[in-house]
């Protein structure tokens, strides 16, 4: 499974995670990309840039 990191998490995490998910992207360095594969899972940071938690419904 690919995982995307949004843009709240370190972009270092796609390069730390990589043995266990081969092929993630953060955000940023997907942004010239005009399709994200569906097999990618986008993971978010449970606190907003603002610094409020994202609720989820």
């Amino acid at each position: 499974m690919k995982l995307l990191f949004d843009e709240n998490l370190s972009p270092k995490l796609p390069n730390r995670l990589s043995d266990i998910f081969p092929n993630s992207l953060h955000v940023r360095d997907s942004r010239g990309n005009c399709c994200i594969p569906k097999s990618c899972r986008l993971i978010s940071s449970p606190v907003s840039a603002s610094g409020h938690e994202n609720e989820l419904s």
